[in-house]
C-alpha cells in the first residue's frame, strides 16, 4: 500500500513538472521568479506568445501569477516562444536585461566613486606643494621679550616633563584616534553597501538557482530514466544476495559485488535529486513569506516524505538466520 501512495505521488509530481512545462515557465523564464509573483501591474497588460497573445487587464493588486494563471479559460498548453510582455503597450525588461543593468549601474557608480577618490586625492596632493612656507624672522634683529617668572620653592614644584615624552604621549593618542575613526568609517560603509545592494544580490541569487533549476529540469527525464535502471539492476542482485546477521555472504560474492556498487551508485544520483528538488521546495515555500508556525511543519512534512521515499527506492539485501548449503 506505501509503495502504490509513494509511486502515486511520483506520477503526480511528474505531471506536475510536464504541464509546468509550458506558458507559466516560459512567463517565469521572463520576469524571474521573484518579479512573476511578486510584482503587481497597473493597467493592460499582454502576455505576446508566437502563435497567440493574452491579454489581461491588471488592478495593481494581481501579481503577473495570478493574471496569468486565473483568468476564465486559461489553458496552459504551448503557444510558441513567449516574445515580450507588454505593460500599457511598453516593453518590461526580461530578467537577463533587469540583471545587467543594474550589473552595469553598479559599476558606473564604482568607477565614478573611484574617480572622485582619486580627484580629491590629487587635490590634496596639489595643496600640499604649493602652500607657503612661513618665513621665520631674523633671530638678530627680533627684541626677545622679558620673562617674569614666579618666586616659588622648588621642593614644591612637580617634576617637569621632557619634550620628548609630551611629542611622544601627543603622537600615541592622536594615533588611537585616527585608526579608531578609520575603523569606524570603514565598518559603515560595508555595512551601508551591504544594505544598499543586498536587493541586487538576493535578485541575482534568484537568478541563479533559477538557471540551475532550468538545467536541472532539462536533464530530469535522462536522470529518471538512468535512475531506474540502476534501480531494477540493484533490486534483482539484491534478491540473488544472501547476507547472516554477522554480514556474511551466503551466495556468490560476484552478486553481492554487483549490488554493493550499483546500490551506492543509486543512492548518490538519488541523494542529488532529492537534494535540488528540497532545496527548490523550501526556497518556492519561503517565496510565500509564511508565518513560521506554518513553514516548519510544512517543511518537517516535506522531509519525511522524501526520507519514506528515498527509503523505499534503495533496495536492501535479504538477511536469513538459515545455513544454506551442505552442513
Amino acid at each position: 500500500m506505501r509503495k502504490k501512495l509513494l509511486l502515486s505521488l511520483l506520477l503526480l509530481v511528474v505531471a506536475l513538472v510536464a504541464t509546468r512545462a509550458q506558458k507559466i515557465d516560459q512567463a517565469i523564464n521572463y520576469l524571474g521568479q521573484y518579479r512573476y509573483t511578486h510584482e503587481m501591474p497597473k493597467g493592460q497588460v499582454i502576455f505576446r506568445y508566437e502563435a497567440c497573445s493574452l491579454l489581461r487587464i491588471g488592478d495593481g493588486k494581481k501579481t503577473y501569477s495570478k493574471l496569468l494563471t486565473t483568468y476564465p479559460g486559461f489553458n496552459n498548453a504551448g503557444c510558441g516562444n513567449l516574445e515580450a510582455i507588454l505593460v500599457q503597450n511598453a516593453r518590461v525588461e526580461t530578467s537577463e536585461e533587469l540583471m545587467n543593468r543594474e550589473m552595469a549601474a553598479a559599476k558606473a557608480a564604482k568607477k565614478s566613486q573611484r574617480a572622485a577618490a582619486k580627484a580629491a586625492e590629487q587635490a590634496d596632493v596639489r595643496t600640499t606643494t604649493t602652500r607657503p612656507e612661513a618665513t621665520q624672522p631674523d633671530p638678530r634683529t627680533v627684541r626677545p621679550e622679558p620673562r617674569l617668572e614666579p618666586v616659588t620653592f622648588r621642593e614644591n614644584l612637580p617634576p617637569a616633563a621632557t619634550n620628548r615624552d609630551t611629542i611622544a604621549t601627543y603622537r600615541y593618542d592622536s594615533k588611537i584616534k585616527a585608526d579608531s575613526a578609520m575603523i569606524v568609517n570603514k565598518v559603515n560603509t560595508v555595512a551601508n553597501s551591504i544594505v544598499k545592494n543586498s536587493g541586487t544580490y538576493l535578485g541575482i541569487a534568484r537568478e541563479t538557482w533559477h538557471a540551475l533549476m532550468n538545467i536541472f529540469w532539462a536533464f530530469f527525464s535522462v536522470l529518471l530514466c538512468l535512475s531506474g535502471l540502476l534501480w531494477y539492476i540493484s533490486s534483482s542482485s539484491a534478491r540473488e544476495s544472501i547476507k547472516d546477521k554477522m554480514g556474511n555472504s551466503l551466495t556468490d560474492q560476484w552478486m553481492l559485488w554487483v549490488y554493493q556498487n550499483v546500490t551506492g551508485a543509486l543512492a548518490m544520483l538519488i541523494w542529488t535529486m532529492m537534494a535540488v528538488l528540497i532545496i527548490n521546495i523550501f526556497l518556492t515555500l519561503a517565496s510565500y513569506n509564511l508565518p513560521i508556525p506554518i513553514l516548519i511543519p510544512a517543511w518537517l512534512g516535506v522531509l519525511l516524505i522524501v526520507n519514506k521515499f528515498t527509503d523505499r527506492l534503495i533496495p536492501n539485501v535479504r538477511v536469513t538466520q538459515k545455513k544454506i548449503g551442505p552442513s
